[in-house]
C-alpha cells in the first residue's frame, strides 16, 4: 500500500468541512417573509435593558464597522434555537422608509432561562451615507458628525413567528469623526 499524498487528505478535509457547514442542524434558521421589514410587533413585551458594569453596551455610539452590544429582556422565554436579526436604518427627515440593512449577530449569549439575551454585532460598513440636510437628529446637538440610526432586533422562532421585536436608537460616527471625538477623551487620561 503506497503513501497517500497531502492532496488526498486535503480533499477529504474539504468534503468533511462542507458537510458540517451545510448540515441542517448547524445553520441558524432563516427568517421567512420580509425579515427586518416585517410590520412592527409588540410580542412578548421585550425591551432593551441597560447593562451594568463594563460592557460594550454602555456605549451608545460606534463608528462604521465598530462592535456594539444590546441586552434584550423578555417577559417570556425566547427559544434557545431562535434566529436573531439586527436591523439598521438612518433616522431622517422625512421619516426613513428605506429598507433596513440586516445583519446576523456576531455573538449571542443568554441567561439560564433564556429571558435575557446579549446580542453583539458589528455596525455595517456599507450603511448608506446620509445627506446632512436629511439627518433627523444627531447624538451631539448641532453637530452632524454623529447621526442617529434606528436599530431593530427581532428574534424568530422555528415556526417563523416572532419571539421578540425591540427597537432602540444609536449614534453612528464617521471614522474620521470618531478619531476627533476620541482625542479629547485621551487627553483627560494623561497626568
Amino acid at each position: 500500500m503506497g503513501r497517500k499524498s497531502w492532496g488526498f487528505y486535503f480533499g477529504w478535509l474539504c468534503i468533511l468541512a462542507t458537510v458540517l457547514v451545510t448540515s441542517p442542524g448547524r445553520a441558524q434558521n432563516q427568517p421567512s417573509g420580509q425579515g427586518c421589514n416585517t410590520a412592527s410587533s409588540n410580542v412578548a413585551a421585550a425591551g432593551i435593558i441597560q447593562a451594568t458594569g463594563e460592557s460594550l453596551q454602555r456605549k451608545r455610539w460606534q463608528p462604521h464597522g465598530g462592535i456594539i452590544q444590546f441586552a434584550i429582556k423578555s417577559s417570556v422565554r425566547i427559544p434557545e434555537n431562535a434566529s436573531f436579526l439586527v436591523c439598521f436604518r438612518w433616522r431622517t427627515i422625512p421619516e426613513n422608509t428605506e429598507k433596513f440593512d440586516e445583519r446576523r449577530p456576531d455573538r449571542l449569549d443568554s441567561n439560564n432561562d433564556h429571558t435575557i439575551w446579549t446580542v453583539t454585532t458589528r455596525i455595517p460598513d456599507n450603511l448608506a451615507k446620509v445627506p446632512p440636510d436629511k439627518v433627523r437628529e444627531t447624538a451631539l446637538p448641532y453637530v452632524p458628525l454623529v447621526p442617529l440610526a434606528d436599530v431593530r432586533i427581532i428574534a424568530v422562532k422555528e415556526d417563523m413567528t416572532l419571539a421578540a421585536d425591540v427597537t432602540t436608537v444609536i449614534g453612528i460616527t464617521y471614522p474620521l469623526a470618531a478619531i476627533f471625538l476620541a482625542v479629547p477623551s485621551l487627553s483627560r487620561l494623561s497626568p
